[in-house]
């Protein structure tokens, strides 16, 4: 009973997206990871409760084992290792670690998110685990689009940045900034996809369709061009693994034909984003990918700060939380325009791997990297690359996320909804590898 409240509060956790707290200073972040923080440790505090009285604790203390020791589970916690004393050596220890009400980040969410992979690694031991879970994650997603739209159309207590249901204004959800909103909503598609391939079905029928299609129309709603990035490199991957490691003549051709298809397409939409053809394409933003643009050029400006303040601290940088002291050492004048607005305040470089180099240095980056090289030594290393009980589209998905996650790293930060499907996503693999290995050594699927 106990570890099944545990694996309430864990799924609960992933409903803290929802909530929009009017009555803070920051709407959109306070209520969010206050949630997500309770919920992971109620989870924890009835796991430990279960461990010591409820008869099964004996079949659960080997599995939290099993995972702690596994090698994936080994290079989270020595990221969040790096992470947490970049902290502590950085240039204010107790802000690194307790972040700020805007972000809500820092040392201590890090922690709870190691915590939150642990748990879903132990908890969630059988494939209906992970189908409830993914529809948790999905039916939060829901959540959050339909806040966002009642929000854009005006409806009394609810909040949004911009007002009015049309493509001029991007959607937010309920997360308070479309950056934010097409990460996440790329990861509802991606789970929604898992909980199809979980129910072993052929063919995809309406419900499970209309799980990735709305939140595909709502991704492109937010008109986010980093997140499209990713999603163009997870693409491109997919495919390839789909040309690579199928053993369908028909479905490598497939592959390849889409994979040319695709480029084309993106070559010529590209090459012609600035003509009335697709400028009158709802959400061409999306295409208009430059640093030279109004909204580009500060990033330059802000990733040269960044390069510079990294070198003040160059081994575990400034600490979490503390980008803005470098951003205000090596201040670039150019982000003062009175002519043309903008910001003259950062306090992310607006970019995954340069946070990281600033606030954790070269060995904070060097450990994030090690993580998603772990990953990919395993996915292969496993076998579950070459698992044919696995459909090559569950395995292609699988491959492509982490390329996708990169991908939108290069121009976007990292929040609470976007670590939230990160490490879930982690969590899901690193079942899938532990099963795989097992299945190999006993011969059952």
């Amino acid at each position: 009973m106990l570890f099944k409240v545990s694996k309430f509060f864990l799924s609960a956790s992933l409903f803290s997206v929802v909530l929009v707290t009017s009555s803070t200073l920051f709407p959109f972040i306070v209520g969010k990871y206050s949630f997500f923080r309770a919920c992971v440790d109620f989870s924890l505090v009835f796991f430990l409760l279960g461990l010591l009285t409820d008869p099964r604790a004996k079949q659960f203390e080997e599995r939290a084992m099993k995972v702690l020791r596994h090698p994936l589970s080994i290079a989270v916690a020595v990221f969040v290792f790096v992470y947490v004393l970049a902290g502590v050596v950085g240039i204010e220890p107790s802000f690194s670690f307790w972040s700020n009400f805007e972000r809500g980040e820092g040392g201590l969410q890090m922690v709870h998110f190691f915590a939150f992979f642990v748990l879903f690694g132990t908890l969630f031991t059988e494939e209906k685990d992970w189908k409830n879970a993914f529809t948790a994650w999905v039916s939060a997603s829901f959540l959050v689009i339909i806040y966002g739209v009642l929000a854009m159309a005006g409806t009394g207590g609810f909040i949004a940045n911009t007002v009015g249901l049309n493509f001029t204004n991007r959607f937010q959800g309920s997360l308070g900034n479309p950056d934010y909103s097409a990460p996440y909503l790329v990861f509802s598609m991606v789970f929604a996809l898992f909980m199809f391939f979980l129910g072993r079905k052929k063919k995809m029928s309406l419900g499970p369709a209309l799980c990735v299609l709305v939140p595909a129309f709502f991704f492109w709603w937010a008109q986010t061009r980093g997140a499209l990035v990713g999603v163009v490199f997870a693409l491109g991957s997919f495919l390839l693994f789909l040309v690579a490691a199928s053993e369908n003549m028909k479905l490598k051709k497939i592959g390849a034909g889409a994979l040319v298809f695709f480029a084309i397409l993106g070559g010529v939409l590209y090459a012609n984003r600035h003509s009335p053809i697709v400028q009158s394409i709802p959400g061409s933003r999306l295409f208009d990918i430059s640093f030279s643009s109004a909204s580009g050029q500060p990033r330059l400006w802000t990733w040269g700060q960044a390069i510079e303040g990294w070198k003040d601290y160059p081994v575990l940088g400034w600490g979490p939380e503390n980008f803005s002291g470098a951003f205000n050492a090596y201040f670039d004048a150019r982000h003062f325009n009175p002519n043309a607005g903008g910001e003259t305040w950062f306090d992310r470089a607006h970019s995954m791997y340069l946070d990281y180099l600033t606030m954790a240095g070269v060995v904070g980056l060097a450990a994030f990297l090690a993580l998603i090289v772990a990953f990919y030594f395993l996915f292969f290393r496993s076998g579950y690359a070459r698992d044919g009980s696995r459909s090559v589209l569950e395995r292609g998905l699988v491959f492509s996320v982490p390329v996708f996650y990169l991908g939108q790293g290069i121009t976007l930060f990292e929040v609470l909804p976007i670590y939230l499907g990160f490490f879930l996503f982690l969590a899901y693999a690193m079942y899938r590898f532990i099963n795989t290995k097992k299945q190999q050594v006993t011969g059952k699927k």
